[in-house]
């Protein structure tokens, strides 16, 4: 008899065959967190640093829809060498509504 855990497990090994399969295809690939009551929602890329030498993404707050431009806009053009990341660095990204970006670094100890 199929038990909830057994699906769980099956879909979460699904899961990460697709994130390894577009990490492999693309050299990253990203994912968005649901914003709770106490948390509010991001999205981060994965594969970056590790696949093309490069830091990972993080957005907080946004939907998904946006998140996920944001994440691709950005890789996009630091890719083509059109957008440099510093430390508080503001950017704008067009179709955001006139909201203004900043770039954060990251705290080397959170990089493992």
């Amino acid at each position: 008899m199929w038990v909830t855990g057994v699906w769980d497990e099956i879909y979460l090994a699904w899961a990460k065959w697709g994130f390894l399969r577009r990490i492999r295809k693309y050299g990253w690939t990203g994912n968005y967190i649901s914003a709770t009551d106490s948390e509010a929602s991001f999205a981060y890329s994965i594969g970056r640093w590790e696949h093309l030498d490069a830091p990972e993404l993080i957005v907080f707050g946004a939907d998904a829809e946006a998140s996920q431009g944001l994440i691709k806009q950005a890789h996009a053009l630091l890719r083509t060498g059109q957008l440099k990341l510093s430390d508080k660095a503001p950017w704008a990204l067009e179709g955001n509504g006139g909201r203004r970006l900043a770039w954060r670094a990251v705290h080397p100890s959170q990089i493992r």
